[in-house]
């Protein structure tokens, strides 16, 4: 089962950017869970979130992606499994 979890800061404007250009483009065929790292910094701790805006993607509990590559790029890995 694959896992996506985008993370971000509400005052990051690469963050913002990718919130309205890249992520829509994702949650049409993927349901993404948006973590705020301020909000919840032990979560971006426990995947050890150094870089934002970043995509982490997860299958059956394997990192697979982590990025912020455009969508596309991002939808092709969800449908072939790997980078």
């Amino acid at each position: 089962m694959k896992e996506i979890k985008f993370f971000h800061v509400p005052w990051c404007a690469p963050c913002k950017f990718y919130m309205q250009s890249e992520l829509p483009k994702i949650q049409k065929k993927y349901t993404v869970e948006i973590i705020d790292c301020e909000k919840d910094p032990f979560t971006a701790d426990k995947y050890h979130i150094q870089h934002i805006p970043a995509v982490l993607i997860l299958n059956n509990g394997k990192e697979i992606y982590r990025g912020n590559d455009k969508a596309e790029k991002i939808l092709e890995i969800l449908k072939n499994g790997y980078c």
